[in-house]
């Protein structure tokens, strides 16, 4: 008779020797063959209790003997506080009852696990203390074995604690590691301060010989497995045992080679290195994500197992070469890159409420291809990082410590336990490719001392891994060349191989202010944020960064978002009776509020059919910008990788390529297939609504991932309208050896002048012999000619010489403020009024409103001073005028539908292709309500306290017995510069000039 043992191990193993000494275990008849089987785990999920513990008495009244039955409430694990208490923070006592499902004996032990639990965690078992553990990442355990009841119940107790905007346990919110969360709030951009046990918890049966660590390297240059194990003994003598390893195919399962290895093991730990040669390897890559299985066997001197490990690995090299590109496998590739802060709704990070959205990620990364995600200031879920080496995803992983750790005499250590804590729990990846240190951290108090720590760290980080890239400062906020960004595999410093860093500072440091939010020249690791939209000089500042010294830049942030769709979340939350009290939930139906309630104050609720196709217009406007976006970045030759902010709106915020439910945005995956297509067109005009007959620079760039060789290749371009082909013109490109080692290659420049209608353009690019992408540019023209009033007169005060003669070619008659005729009624345009100057023409203002005049704003600073205070607005209740910032999170413009202001011009929601840059940032709300609101914004995910922000941009009062027209657009300086602001003018004199009559 044969006996066949089946062994099911997870990623901790099993046990395989004298099975039939544990409860409980069961024999089964198959058919002459015996089975045995017992559980050797036993998880606890549900069932649990937790009790908040605001004036810290659980200690002093023995709550780590069961909590009080008054003030507690249900709760799973994983689970953070909030979710049970979501108005409290400090300090959370869990409680869990239950019986042993497996039983020790002398070669056996009992080990409780925690997969995470965030920050300080005290555990009691049966009221005893048995350990203590700080820290919100990384998995810990204890042996419980001589407090547990074997026969009845036990009692399992945790006391979690954190500190908030009040210390707790001696420690300061600042300077553990909290990644963005806030103290005592949450906002959009910024996390919820989470508390609790956020790892799984559960009971293992472990021999008292045991594999501890398995740390795994595919090694290229040897063709080996390098293994090194942690053997740990709770056996007080020394024990001789096998150490077997076996690789595998991980898709076949054959073995592949194998090492049996005789080690002697004393109390504690020992530490063995082993190295399984393979022949014929296969590498992983994302094309191809070969895995191999290794299996590890702890046998005694007898052939009985007692302790099994698998863990899979993969042969892959990723590194920064020389040349200052990345390079896998000795590939040279450019870094298509997303950050994710891996948040999930209703519960927010690392616990998901559908286990499937763990996944779909990295799925729809894939998907829209992206070759690796960044897990910004946290690390990846460990299921994760399994399916990341399956599906061929890289990895780029910070601790929560990376960002926002404050100095203080605590936050040393914790920084080095997080940063060597994920290093120690993710090394055997072949997914994890790039460690990264900090995010976006400044030498400056107060957190220039983690700054200085995370230079110094390699030597430490190398003693636990030396096989992966590690980058030193995302955004290098530090604005310090004279430190490298890049540590490469098998080396302990900082390497200076992007932009203008260099140790010995042979390259020129330009210290031009940057002008860009989050970005510093002289470094190589970079962060852009511009004002939105993109004005033409950051655009050209970020296609020319590194080009002056033919140096590699990484572009580790950047990206444009959209809004965030409160409309369609709060009917999904509704519909799935989620708790309005949690504190995500509760923001995203604050922003719902605060939108409707805006939506119908300025009378815009049905400008489109329903409030949630506005989220859709702002979707399509956002797939539009991304791909603006992936012009200016791939247009780059000197840009080696680009990590699109962000993933996902993970922060209650629109910055995400997909929504925080895990839904494409309509028309991202265009924008992304297109976008970083290795041969992709760039096609650029100096701006992107031009007037008819004015010259214009038109620039073609090819984005090159080595698809083109030193050769001749034809290329056409043809400009199309409404009628059909406009205009062809043809050239030879020919890519010179030099330009072959960049990423991109210019094709074509020229500036041309367009004798056409006006309307929207196409101009097409087409290359032969090569298959590039996205070769379409379109765009807007004005004819002047178009432009134009009859017999109109206006009155003017502080109009420049470009807004005269757009208003001389238009027909329009202007004459002097101190000329108007209070007597006869007329439309006065203000412009810039210089702040001597604006008591008196305030004065005059009121005058002529009183007689009826009709007075046009045409600059918000002759009615507001430079802190927007609206000294000089001549309506009685003064509306006050508010700023925020659009620049990645940004409010969506809107012009009222069939307004004559916008007659010819286009309706709903501005595409600023079309408008440029009249916008900037400001808005109107409250005083006296208009009597027509022309144009109004709108922003959900934007960061303050409601997640909200909105107001009005064009509106006309009534004053006296006539009116003002207000908007704070920059419209004073677009004219003559900008068609749309010049058509928007001469619209808004036609109107109040009929209204006069």
């Amino acid at each position: 008779m044969c006996v066949l043992c089946l062994a099911f191990s997870g990623k901790h193993g099993i046990m395989l020797s004298e099975w039939g000494r544990f409860a409980p275990e069961k024999l089964t008849d198959m058919g002459g063959y015996k089975l045995m089987y017992h559980n050797t785990t036993q998880v606890l999920g549900d069932g649990w209790r937790i009790i908040h513990d605001p004036d810290n008495c659980g200690r002093t009244q023995a709550w780590q003997n069961g909590i009080p039955s008054e003030g507690a409430r249900d709760c799973t694990v994983p689970g953070f506080a909030h979710q049970s208490f979501p108005y409290d923070y400090g300090i959370f006592w869990y409680e869990r009852r239950f019986r042993l499902q497996m039983l020790p004996d002398d070669d056996h032990v009992i080990l409780l696990r925690i997969g995470a639990a965030d920050f300080l965690c005290e555990t009691y078992v049966n009221g005893v203390r048995v350990g203590m553990h700080r820290g919100p990442e990384d998995p810990f355990s204890y042996d419980i074995t001589s407090v547990l009841n074997p026969e009845g119940e036990n009692l399992l107790v945790f006391r979690v604690s954190k500190p908030y905007a009040e210390d707790v346990d001696g420690y300061t919110f600042g300077q553990i590691p909290h990644r963005n969360q806030r103290p005592d709030a949450i906002l959009p951009g910024q996390c919820q301060n989470e508390v609790g046990i956020s790892g799984r918890v559960d009971l293992s049966l472990q021999p008292k010989l045991r594999i501890t660590d398995m740390y795994l390297h595919g090694n290229m240059a040897t063709s080996s497995v390098d293994v090194r194990y942690t053997l740990h003994s709770d056996y007080e003598d020394v024990r001789t045992v096998i150490l077997d390893t076996r690789a595998e195919d991980k898709r076949t399962g054959e073995f592949c080679s194998g090492v049996c290895t005789p080690v002697t093991a004393g109390h504690g730990d020992t530490v063995i290195e082993v190295s399984v040669p393979i022949s014929g390897i296969r590498l992983w890559s994302p094309e191809d994500p070969y895995l191999y299985t290794v299996r590890a066997s702890v046998q005694s001197e007898n052939g009985a197992f007692l302790h099994t490990l698998t863990r899979r690995t993969g042969f892959r090299e990723f590194k920064v070469g020389d040349d200052g590109y990345f390079y896998l496998n000795g590939k040279r590739i450019f870094l298509r890159c997303s950050h994710t802060g891996n948040a999930f709704p209703y519960s927010t990070h690392a616990i998901p409420h559908t286990p499937a959205l763990v996944r779909r990620d990295l799925d729809m990364a894939k998907s829209s291809g992206l070759n690796m995600i960044r897990f910004i200031s946290g690390a990846c879920l460990e299921e994760q990082l399994d399916y990341a080496d399956e599906i061929g995803l890289m990895i780029y992983e910070e601790p929560i410590a990376s960002w926002l750790t404050q100095d203080g005499d605590h936050s040393y250590d914790l920084y080095r336990e997080d940063l060597l804590s994920m290093v120690r729990r993710d090394r055997s990846h072949p997914s994890l490719c790039i460690w990264g240190l900090l995010n976006e951290t400044p030498t400056t108090a107060p957190f220039g001392e983690c700054c200085r720590w995370a230079r110094e760290m390699l030597p430490d980080l190398r003693a636990l891994d030396e096989t992966r890239l590690v980058l030193f400062s995302s955004g290098r906020w530090d604005n310090d060349p004279t430190v490298g960004s890049v540590s490469n595999p098998y080396t302990d410093h900082w390497q200076c191989l992007w932009n203008r860093e260099d140790e010995e500072g042979r390259y020129p440091v330009d210290l031009t202010p940057p002008n860009i939010g989050g970005f510093f020249r002289n470094v190589g690791d970079i962060h852009a944020y511009p004002i939105f939209p993109t004005r033409p000089a950051d655009r050209d500042l970020l296609r020319t960064v590194g080009c002056d010294v033919r140096r590699p830049v990484f572009l580790s942030e950047n990206g444009t978002g959209s809004m965030f769709d409160v409309v369609w979340l709060t009917k999904y939350f509704t519909m799935h009776g989620v708790d309005r009290d949690l504190p995500d939930v509760r923001m995203i139906f604050r922003m719902y509020e605060c939108l409707m309630r805006d939506l119908k104050e300025y009378g815009f609720e049905t400008e489109f059919a329903f409030p949630q196709a506005m989220f859709a217009e702002s979707y399509r406007l956002h797939a539009r910008q991304r791909a603006f976006n992936f012009d200016i970045v791939r247009s780059n030759p000197y840009m080696n990788g680009y990590s699109i902010t962000g993933l996902l709106d993970h922060s209650i915020c629109g910055e995400g390529l997909w929504t925080m439910m895990r839904e494409w945005k309509p028309g991202i995956v265009d924008a992304m297939q297109n976008g970083f297509a290795p041969l992709k067109w760039c096609l650029f005009l100096d701006t992107m609504h031009v007037y008819a007959r004015t010259p214009v620079r038109f620039e073609a760039v090819l984005a090159n991932e080595d698809c083109l060789e030193e050769r001749e290749y034809p290329v056409c371009f043809r400009l199309f309208g409404d009628t059909g082909l406009i205009r062809e013109w043809r050239t030879i490109l020919r890519p010179t050896r030099d330009q072959l080692k960049t990423f991109s290659v210019p094709v074509y420049a020229e500036e041309i002048s367009l004798d056409v209608p006006t309307g929207t353009y196409t101009i097409h690019a087409d290359i032969e012999g090569a298959a590039a992408t996205d070769g379409v540019l379109t765009f807007h023209v004005t004819d002047p000619a178009d432009l134009c009033l009859d017999d109109v007169t206006v009155a003017a005060y502080g109009l420049n010489e470009t807004a005269e003669a757009v208003l001389s070619r238009a027909g329009v008659r202007v004459v002097p403020l101190d000329a108007a005729d209070a007597d006869q009624r007329s439309v006065v345009l203000i412009g810039t009024v210089a702040e001597t100057a604006r008591a008196a023409v305030f004065e005059t203002v009121r005058t002529l409103t009183d007689a009826g005049c009709r007075v046009l704003f045409l600059d918000r600073r002759s009615f507001a001073s430079a802190d927007d205070e609206m000294h000089f607005c001549p309506v009685a209740d003064k509306p006050h005028m508010e700023y925020s910032h659009d620049w990645l999170y940004h409010k969506e413009y809107l012009v009222r539908r069939g307004h004559p202001y916008f007659e010819g011009m286009p309706q709903g929601m501005m595409d600023m292709e079309y408008w440029l840059y009249l916008t900037n940032g400001r808005h109107l709300r409250g005083g006296e309500a208009p009597a027509e609101i022309a144009s109004a914004s709108f922003g959900t995910g934007m960061i303050n306290a409601d997640g909200y922000t909105g107001g009005f941009n064009l509106a006309m009062y009534p004053v006296g017995e006539g009116a003002v027209v207000l908007t704070v657009y920059d419209l004073a300086d677009s004219i003559g510069h900008n068609p749309a602001a010049d058509r928007l003018l001469l619209n808004m004199i036609r109107t109040e000039n009929k209204r006069l009559f």
